[in-house]
């Protein structure tokens, strides 16, 4: 089989698998065919591979048959409509079983239904019980009936490839929407002229919170982001209109709470890569932040310790050595002096300590 037979025969399964909703108007044609060619039997047959299907027929029932005893197959390698005037004359059909046995077929008459793209997808065709002649007439609307049976089948492949890229598009909306719903930050699309494009839950709350305003697609984000941010949104957004990403950490004042956000600023492209406006996130970092600055806090209090450790600490400590040293050369010898020495040592020492001890409670 070659590329061509490949190709045409996929177009056929293509077809065969549309979910016709025009099937009044093809059965229509079918008996209309019958009519003008004054047959008593017409019938739209699709060939795949091994199979002729019979889709719509009148004077005969709709089916299959194996595509090497079909007429039609013959058809759909002509150029034109193919005639056979008496198939008993005709030593290509005389011993088809359609011949010799129901619907006992004398005479037969096909067009050929061939797409836009110049797939042969199969025929309308006509057929008696006798033999029989197609005027000059009859064979130009036979022709006229299988390009309108091509117009709808093309009509159906048309409404059957946008419904399922609707259908496709819806559920790639809802696999988006959901991943943005369920992200835990705040999500907005704006395009150049500063129109609110798309938005998440989570960013409609937070600029209700923020600003007492309802966002709504095509909105301004001009109209309602206070004077107090608005020098900084204009400058990040049109940096990122140029392809600059921005983040950056901001505090945010709230009536009755101070909120640290991330800020993100991204430039939003289309399919062929041009920016088309920008896309903003912002995630609440309040935690993040509360626990940075207990980690400084922590260190501020161990570099403290470690500043008393270092010079405070050492200085009775040395005294209290010194004194021993002392008393090591006087053969242990204490006199009143010496002890009142060592006392204030010690207490110094003690001192010292509790500093430290004060300096490890960090709240």
């Amino acid at each position: 089989m070659d590329s061509k037979e490949k190709a045409r025969i996929k177009e056929v399964e293509r077809y065969l698998g549309l979910k016709i909703s025009k099937e009044n108007e093809l059965q229509k044609i079918v008996n209309l065919a019958a009519e003008i060619c004054e047959t008593s039997m017409a019938v739209i047959n699709l060939i795949d591979a091994d199979t002729q299907h019979s889709l719509f027929a009148t004077g005969l029932g709709v089916g299959a048959i194996d595509r090497k005893w079909s007429f039609c197959n013959e058809t759909i390698e002509q150029d034109d409509i193919m005639i056979v005037r008496d198939s008993l004359n005709d030593k290509r059909f005389i011993d088809n079983p359609s011949v010799t046995g129901e619907p006992n077929v004398r005479f037969y008459a096909g067009a050929q239904l061939r797409t836009h793209d110049g797939f042969t997808l199969g025929t309308l065709c006509v057929v008696g019980t006798e033999p029989k002649e197609l005027t000059t007439i009859q064979q130009q609307l036979l022709k006229i009936l299988s390009a309108n049976i091509i117009h709808i089948l093309e009509f159906e492949s048309g409404l059957d490839v946008l419904k399922r890229q609707y259908e496709e598009a819806k559920s790639a909306e809802v696999k988006v929407r959901s991943f943005f719903e369920s992200s835990l930050s705040c999500y907005l699309l704006i395009d150049t002229d500063y129109n609110v494009v798309y938005f998440n839950q989570l960013l409609a709350a937070f600029v209700k919170r923020l600003y007492k305003t309802e966002i709504a697609i095509g909105m301004k984000v001009t109209d309602f982001i206070p004077t107090p941010y608005m020098a900084d949104f204009l400058s990040n957004f049109d940096k990122a209109l140029q392809g600059i990403p921005i983040q950056v950490e901001r505090q945010i004042d709230f009536e009755d709470e101070t909120v640290w956000f991330y800020l993100a600023y991204e430039s939003a492209r289309d399919s062929d890569g041009r920016i088309v406006g920008v896309s903003f996130n912002s995630i609440d970092i309040t935690n993040k932040i509360e626990q940075q600055r207990t980690i400084f806090n922590q260190n501020e209090s161990l570099r403290a310790i470690a500043q008393i450790q270092s010079h405070e600490l050492r200085r009775p400590v040395a005294s209290i050595l010194g004194l021993m040293d002392f008393l090591k050369s006087q053969n242990y010898k204490f006199t009143e002096e010496t002890i009142e020495m060592m006392e204030t040592a010690v207490s110094e020492l003690d001192d010292r300590i509790h500093e430290i001890v004060a300096q490890t409670a960090v709240k």
